[in-house]
């Protein structure tokens, strides 16, 4: 019950020749730690003092999920304190002692330490004193790299108190014999390195039970350090996998210059080949049984053996530990642009969506869709709250700098379900690499969700579209416009299009970002289709020319098909090419369920809408897609609950809002329906099929002189810029001029306009289904039945 600052000592958990560890209760957060005391005998050694706090110093500066976390360093009554985080579990060495390790542990632990040394390594921390005794197995099977005693300081680091060497003997080596590197038991200066061949040894000890250069005595184990290669892995376990041994071999180098030269390099090869092995390697050892432990004797027996070693800090994660198998859903967040200037926002979206479009083409791994990730753009959010939220098992996460022609990249990959980060690194290219840079984030993060990649995935995911760095940041400039959906940004992403274009004209891509952005300027009515659609047609065949097998161009091509062309044959053609390239882009692109429902297939429309919303859940725009495809499907309730969910997930949705009251208005609840239109008007300022749907139910309320004014407000705004006829067409039907609507319906084909093309399906026209010149107009649209 005594109590050492704000820490309320419980019981005694173990002792060793460092000091005593207590199970303690910190009265202030209520909170149970760990608490360890310096002995009372090193208490009065200056160097041992100083030893006892670099420990809590070098811990405390890693701030990663897996180091047990340094809550505090004090001293009270000439006594001095680490209280820390309370494990459970064993130490490494004991594990060991029961016999060789299964070779998916070596690997999943060997991960874990690598990435701990790698996190150390870049704060300028060298552990100095990597063994088994030293490493921390949970109960969850995490590993947990303790006792920084030895760890040299952050070279940048401003510590009062004796330096290094008032603190070791000329001459002296510090370590533990056993897993010294040939330069540690030199004497010489050390670096990163010989943090890299201890973890080797574990690893062989880990694998073969036995350690790499035994001995009876310090000297022989010196000596073999020095001068002897340890026993073939393969002669003690027969089932270690030649590349395992490999990667082993290559850490134990006695030459520094031919070992690894960082942690994340022995990191990679570790997860290389853990993914390629897949499960296959959960048996090579016949002591494959995980070791557990239940009940609070499994917490006192870890804090003990803890405390033998000398307690804590450093650790490292990897999320195999937890999960097998590959993770199979990542999300890529808006990378942030660190240069404070708004003029290179492209650039950072772009990168952003290039690694969106990149990983999507991994058949195993569902990536969440771009209109989900930029819902997150610009907030300050938890990336482990937003994964929650959506359904991913990890999220990526980056800034962006670009200055003075380079580019520096931050890029950090996070375990949804601990929080812990699976890969992080930093990239700094000059801007004319930036396909370079793009090739190797796109692999490293693959390698860390662990995928298994076939050689078409691995193909698609390094694809280039362009070779020219020039043409590819115009590009992405125009993407970035395009994603606006707006007159303005679509007008200034037909102009980068085309730049880009320009610098290389083979440059597939920018066509048919340049054909997608032609059929929104007809979709938007900026254009008559007669000047739209031909423009949007040839960028994309222009892009087939160039790359036939790009599925976005023969959807462009589809869709003008059979929304402008009204060739179904044509329409069927592209889309059925489209599908057998890459089945995901068409099955998840808007226009297909509109196809479907053209083609009398509304049930599967319908399912292929809520497929794709599904997959993107706060999408509006899904949303919006999947309740016009139950309105054309004739599901009306089903459709006005759905564009009420638009609305919700969109407040600001114009469209959802036309939909909506369409809807209600073909219920007979013109009432219910008319502010709602009037909502539709405001929010798209007066878009004139927004202003038809308010005149046709003002209209049929009997408020004709109202409608009047809105054909009055067509006709005006039609000297300025282009009304389509089929908005005229609404409003006399609403008025009960059939004849009037039917001749601006001639009209609308005329024109060719996109909305016809549903003529049969859209229940606004059920008042015309039986007139002849309704049915002529269908058969010359050449619509199928």
């Amino acid at each position: 019950g005594q109590t050492i600052s704000h820490y309320r000592l419980v019981e005694k958990l173990g002792a060793g020749g460092m000091g005593v560890v207590y199970l303690a209760e910190d009265v202030r957060l209520g909170r149970v730690v760990a608490l360890k005391f310096l002995s009372e005998e090193l208490s009065r050694d200056p160097a041992a003092i100083e030893r006892f706090q670099r420990e809590a110093r070098a811990a405390s500066a890693l701030n990663h999920p897996h180091i047990c976390t340094v809550y505090d360093v004090g001293e009270q009554n000439g006594r001095h304190f680490i209280a820390m985080e309370l494990l459970q579990g064993k130490p490494l060495h004991q594990l060991i002692g029961e016999g060789q390790r299964p070779v998916d542990e070596v690997l999943e632990l060997g991960i874990a330490l690598a990435d701990a040394l790698a996190a150390a390594h870049a704060m300028g921390i060298v552990h100095r004193d990597i063994k088994p005794a030293n490493i921390f197995v949970t109960d969850r099977g995490q590993a947990k790299l303790l006792d920084f005693g030895l760890a040299r300081p952050p070279r940048s680091a401003t510590v009062d108190g004796p330096t290094e060497e008032q603190l070791t003997s000329p001459g002296s080596v510090m370590g533990t014999p056993a897993y010294m590197s040939p330069e540690q038991v030199r004497g010489e200066a050390l670096d990163q390195r010989t943090d890299l061949f201890s973890l080797g040894a574990v690893l062989y000890e880990m694998t073969t039970a036995q350690q790499p250069f035994p001995g009876a005595t310090s000297g022989l184990i010196q000596d073999g350090i020095l001068n002897r290669a340890p026993v073939p892995m393969a002669r003690l376990n027969p089932g270690a996998p030649p590349r395992l041994d490999e990667a082993i071999t290559k850490a134990l180098e006695k030459d520094r210059a031919l070992r690894y030269q960082s942690a994340s390099e022995l990191r990679a090869d570790l997860q290389r080949l853990k993914r390629d092995s897949g499960g296959a390697l959960a048996s090579s050892s016949p002591d494959s049984t995980p070791t557990r432990r239940s009940g609070r004797s499994r917490m006192y027996m870890g804090l003990v053996a803890i405390a033998l070693v000398g307690l804590v800090a450093g650790a490292a994660y990897f999320n195999g530990v937890r999960s097998p198998g590959a993770i199979d859903s990542v999300a890529v967040l808006p990378f942030v642009n660190a240069t404070g200037n708004a003029d290179n926002e492209y650039l950072s979206d772009g990168i952003t969506e290039s690694l969106i479009s990149r990983l999507s083409r991994v058949a195993t791994l569902r990536v969440t869709a771009r209109s989900t990730a930029f819902r997150y753009k610009g907030q300050e959010t938890d990336p482990q709250k937003i994964g929650q939220d959506i359904g991913v098992r990890a999220v990526l996460s980056g800034r962006v700098l670009q200055r003075d022609g380079s580019l520096v990249i931050r890029a950090d990959l996070m375990d949804v379900s601990t929080g812990a980060q699976l890969w992080g690194d930093q990239f700094v290219r000059r801007l004319d690499d930036i396909f370079a840079l793009q090739d190797e984030l796109s692999r490293e993060i693959s390698d860390s969700l662990r995928l298994r990649l076939t050689k078409e995935d691995q193909e698609r995911l390094t694809k280039r579209d362009t070779d020219s760095a020039e043409a590819y940041q115009l590009y992405l400039q125009g993407l970035y416009h395009w994603h606006k959906r707006n007159p303005d940004g679509l007008r200034t992403s037909i102009g980068y299009f085309q730049r880009a274009i320009a610098v290389d004209p083979d440059y597939a891509l920018a066509y048919t970002g340049l054909a997608d952005a032609y059929n929104l300027v007809s979709f938007f009515n900026m254009e008559p289709p007669r000047e739209a659609m031909p423009k949007a047609k040839a960028a994309a065949e222009r892009a087939l020319m160039i790359d036939g097998e790009l599925a976005e161009a023969h959807i462009s091509l589809g869709y003008a098909a059979f929304t402008y062309e009204w060739d179904w044959p044509a329409a069927t053609k592209h889309f059925d090419r489209a599908l057998a390239l890459d089945r995901e882009v068409v099955m998840n692109h808007s226009n297909y369920p509109f196809y479907l429902t053209v083609g009398g297939r509304s049930d599967e429309a319908v399912d292929v809408a809520r497929r794709a919303f599904e997959r993107d859940p706060l999408s509006a725009s899904r949303s919006h897609t999947l309740a016009v495809q139950l309105a054309l499907a004739g599901r009306r309730d089903e459709a006005i609950k759905e564009c009420r969910r638009t609305i919700d997930l969109d407040p600001g949705f114009a469209v959802a809002y036309d939909v909506l009251g369409g809807l209600l208005a073909g219920k007979g609840n013109y009432q219910e329906s008319l502010p709602v239109l009037q909502q539709a008007v405001t929010l798209s300022r007066g878009a004139a099929l927004s202003l038809a749907n308010l005149g046709h139910v003002q209209a049929r309320l009997g408020r004709r002189d109202d409608a009047q004014r809105i054909l009055q407000q067509l006709s005006q705004a039609a000297q300025e810029r282009y009304v389509p006829a089929l908005a005229f067409a609404v409003v006399h039907l609403g008025l009960g001029e059939d004849d009037q609507a039917l001749d601006w319906l001639e009209k609308a084909y005329a024109e060719r306009f996109n909305r016809l093309a549903y003529l049969r399906r859209e229940p606004t026209w059920q008042s015309l289904r039986q007139n002849p010149r309704f049915q002529d107009l269908l058969r010359r649209i050449n619509l199928p039945e």
